[in-house]
């Protein structure tokens, strides 16, 4: 009976030092000679002309546009801010999580952007997250 065994362990041995030998040989067969995949030319891709698109005027307020590049020296001072926390309103309609944009009294408008979210809605409107800590019942916060 330990002869059958022994026989087969010598099998299996014999059979799997073989298996090993054919999959290193077939990589190594196969990167000697490696084939490159054929050339095609072929061709341009067809298109159509886009649209005929007609030069507008640019809509907004030029009234202080930036320095020509000739007059960087002479560049002149930015105009101050007309946001007011106080007095400018939240234009609630267009205000999500992250961007708040506020009407200035001046009529102008304000957007206040973050890279978190720091609002939420509720029923009553739009409030601000509040992450501070405050002392509560039996030593908690």
């Amino acid at each position: 009976m330990n002869a059958g065994k022994g026989r087969r362990s010598s099998l299996l041995v014999v059979v799997f030092a073989l298996a090993m030998v054919a999959t290193l040989a077939v990589p190594v067969a196969a990167a000697a000679q490696p084939t490159p995949p054929p050339v095609r030319n072929v061709g341009a891709m067809p298109t159509s002309p886009g649209p005929r698109l007609q030069p507008q005027t640019p809509l907004g307020d030029f009234s202080n546009p930036p320095p020509h590049t000739d007059q960087a020296d002479t560049a002149r001072p930015a105009r101050p801010s007309a946001f007011d926390p106080s007095r400018s309103t939240l234009i609630e309609e267009s205000t999500t999580p992250t961007q708040a944009l506020h009407r200035n009294h001046d009529g102008t408008k304000t957007l206040v952007l973050s890279t978190r979210p720091v609002r939420y809605k509720d029923a009553s409107g739009w409030r601000d997250i509040d992450l501070t800590l405050r002392p509560g019942t039996g030593g908690l916060l």
